[in-house]
């Protein structure tokens, strides 16, 4: 055999070897290749499961420090609407929600140590998540888990209470400042909506605890927003008066020419029923006595006439609301410094559309909290509020305000905000 002939047999020996080589690790490279594509898959839905997390931690701190007695079961609630919102719901799917609050129950084990008052929640999220060429290798799924926790503190050192939640989740303008009317207030104003323009103001907006908005805002014909500008992407956050117990009307029930005071008189009127409303007008001058007033279904209107009160905690259902109109009119009313209703001047039925408002140039010092929670808060025509109250807090839907306004927020008369003593101050999750 020629030298010529082995060489040749030799470079088809070799040739044959690489084909079985290759053969040999294709299936392996595919593998690896799948793997990676099943791992960045996987990366990529865990980044939004974390998110989801986050926010729900956030969520769940809220809604603990808007009241420190809310039941294990209703925190868990809060928490698994809010990681709904953000694609992971509770028992679909296989995902799992799990709630704990660090520093209280004693198997919510966490990085960081916590103690009670710093009122932390702990959020787990957890789901199998099925593989696609990973299968090659025998992994048909593999678990995809994060967890946050979120923790509010105390309102000492600086930390703002919130004068304003708007809870629009989506409405343009939710947060509304025009006519040149101004808004100032010592603590944050925070806005639920996603929308681009979510705060629109061509007036001047002082929040010296900070503007927090989920969406983005729009500033226009000289308006301002300070001392900084707004954060945008902010949380969405819960309800801060979800816990909050709807009242059972009760006491003396009052109607017909008991529920209409006009001409000019001086009177006192008494908590109760009103299923026919209550209108206060013609220059009279009422004092409301301490106590719970219901507004079953009839409008409490109050126009040209001076009313105050203090004690006062006011309930509105069905098609009622409360109504101030006309420059004639003055009305100074005072929240309950204690018991259930404590700080809250006024209270909504939570699915009523019915418009909370002042206008006409009256002018009103609400000291409380105004809940409405599907409604707008309206201050417009030239009206102000707030000159002479001691803090005004507004959870509503939406709020707007044209032709002036100012809020004030000094919550020393009952010792911290109605929303907590903390309100608004969780910022932070921690990713464990």
């Amino acid at each position: 055999m020629s030298k010529c002939s082995w060489f040749i047999r030799l470079q088809r020996d070799e040739s044959g070897q690489t084909l079985v080589l290759a053969a040999v690790m294709l299936p392996v490279l595919i593998a690896s290749v799948g793997m990676a594509i099943d791992v960045g898959y996987a990366f990529d839905y865990r980044q939004r499961m974390q998110m989801a997390a986050d926010s729900g931690a956030l969520a769940g701190a809220y809604a603990l420090d808007a009241s420190a007695s809310i039941t294990s079961s209703d925190l868990a609630a809060t928490v698994a609407i809010d990681t709904a919102q953000n694609g992971f719901t509770n028992g679909t799917g296989g995902v799992t929600v799990t709630v704990c609050r660090p520093g209280v129950d004693l198997t919510c084990p966490t990085t960081y140590t916590y103690t009670s008052p710093d009122k932390a929640v702990k959020v787990t999220i957890s789901q199998p998540r099925p593989t696609f060429f990973s299968r090659v290798l025998g992994f048909t799924s593999w678990n995809v888990g994060v967890s946050a926790v979120a923790a509010s503190g105390t309102s000492s050192g600086g930390a703002s209470p919130s004068n304003f939640v708007i809870l629009s989740p989506n409405q343009k303008g939710a947060f509304t400042d025009s006519g040149g009317s101004s808004v100032t207030v010592d603590g944050k104003i925070e806005i639920n909506s996603s929308a681009g323009d979510a705060l629109k103001t061509g007036g001047a907006i002082i929040a010296n605890g900070g503007v927090f908005i989920n969406g983005g805002y729009d500033i226009s014909g000289g308006g301002s927003i300070g001392p900084s500008l707004p954060t945008t992407g902010a949380p969405v956050i819960p309800d801060p008066l979800a816990s909050l117990p709807v009242p059972t009307p009760h006491g003396t029930t009052y109607t017909g020419a008991d529920a209409i005071v006009t001409g000019g008189v001086t009177k006192t009127v008494q908590p109760g029923i009103y299923p026919d409303g209550l209108k206060i007008d013609g220059k009279s001058n009422v004092t409301m006595a301490p106590g719970e007033y219901f507004f079953p279904n009839k409008d409490f209107i109050i126009s040209d006439a001076t009313v105050t009160g203090d004690g006062i905690f006011m309930y509105t259902a069905g098609a009622a609301n409360l109504s101030v109109a006309k420059n004639t009119t003055t009305v100074t009313m005072t929240a309950p410094t204690s018991g259930t209703y404590k700080g809250i001047l006024y209270f909504q039925e939570r699915t009523s559309t019915e418009r909370f408002q002042v206008q006409g140039g009256a002018t009103s010092n609400f000291t409380g909290v105004i809940y409405a929670k599907s409604a707008e808060v309206l201050i417009n025509g030239g009206s102000n509020t707030g000159s002479q109250a001691d803090y005004t807090v507004i959870v509503s839907d939406t709020f707007t305000i044209g032709g002036g306004g100012y809020f004030n927020s000094d919550f020393s008369t009952i010792g911290c905000s109605p929303l907590g003593c903390s309100a608004g101050t969780v910022r932070v999750s921690l990713t464990e």
